[in-house]
């Protein structure tokens, strides 16, 4: 595997806001495209994909759900994954009014309020400043250099597999380390500081510009969607409007579950399943018992405290 980028020494190169050359984020994204890296994660993703989807071909017509391969310390699995249609109203009544959990668990989401003017415009003094990400796109150049090569694994035995599988998992581990430092390292760049600084206190913009362009393509600062202040909506328009307009995280609610506050049975009531698919998984056999035996652990002290 070839080493991550020297950032100090890239760094050195970084343009004014003033001069019309690319700037430090697109001189690092090009140099990552032009040794290789991003393509080489791109391949190793898509020879993971294919040995999984291997995998799913062989499998998908047994009886269980299961798969362990203890000699590879593998396990593919076949794990439901529940569509749900959710009365909100109902379980944010619920939880207000049996436990006071409402505020701590409440979340605007901006993508229902947005359909709404009227509503958006009440809520735009709440929003809080936006937060922003990096998101690279490529040229001609650019697609042909990232582009993987179309490895097929059809007919390889489950072993070669399991082998070939465990061999990239690293490698893919290391690369995608290598791309996070990589984000995170363009955000210093003295142009995308200065596109946030100038947006940050603007409602939603989903993309802000092309900008800072390179050999292979450029790189876009875009937004993430506006997050609002529930605290101060509750304080001036009381717990009914946010029993209305908002929806409890996700996260948020499992993390009450699990602390026991509140049963996993009382939230469901409020849900109807709607659809039902089986997700295909293949990860490590130690990961996961580990992380079987940790939330079987969460759900037992869950409900003792809840009983107690």
């Amino acid at each position: 595997m070839k080493k991550r980028l020297n950032f100090r020494e890239l760094s050195e190169t970084q343009l004014d806001f003033f001069n019309p050359a690319p700037g430090y984020a697109a001189i690092i994204m090009e140099e990552f495209l032009h040794q290789g890296l991003y393509s080489e994660m791109k391949e190793v993703a898509s020879r993971m994909k294919g040995i999984k989807n291997e995998f799913h071909r062989q499998l998908k017509g047994s009886d269980n759900r299961r798969h362990e391969m203890e000699e590879h310390n593998l396990v593919c699995k076949f794990v439901p994954k529940s569509t749900y249609k959710v009365d909100y109203e109902g379980l944010n009544e619920y939880l207000h009014d049996h436990y006071g959990l409402l505020l701590h668990v409440a979340k605007v989401d901006h993508t229902v309020i947005k359909e709404d003017e009227e509503l958006c415009n009440q809520l735009a003094n709440y929003q809080l400043p936006l937060s922003f990400y990096i998101q690279p796109s490529f040229n001609k150049s650019g697609k042909e250099l990232i582009r993987p090569s179309e490895e097929t694994f059809e007919g390889v035995e489950t072993d070669m597999l399991a082998k070939g599988l465990n061999r990239l998992i690293p490698v893919s581990e290391y690369y995608e380390n290598a791309y996070e430092e990589l984000k995170r390292e363009m955000m210093k760049c003295s142009i995308v500081k200065d596109i946030i600084h100038q947006y940050k206190d603007q409602s939603e913009v989903k993309q802000l510009k092309k900008l800072l362009k390179h050999k292979y393509g450029s790189v876009t600062v875009i937004s993430n969607k506006p997050q609002y202040d529930i605290q101060k909506i509750t304080e001036d328009f009381g717990h009914e409007f946010l029993i209305k307009h908002s929806k409890p995280d996700s996260q948020l609610l499992e993390s009450i579950i699990l602390n026991g506050w509140i049963s996993e049975k009382e939230v469901k009531q409020f849900k109807t399943i709607i659809d039902m698919p089986l997700d295909f998984i293949v990860m490590k056999l130690d990961v996961d018992r580990r992380v079987t035996a940790m939330y079987h652990d969460q759900r037992i002290r869950a409900s003792l405290r809840k009983s107690s």
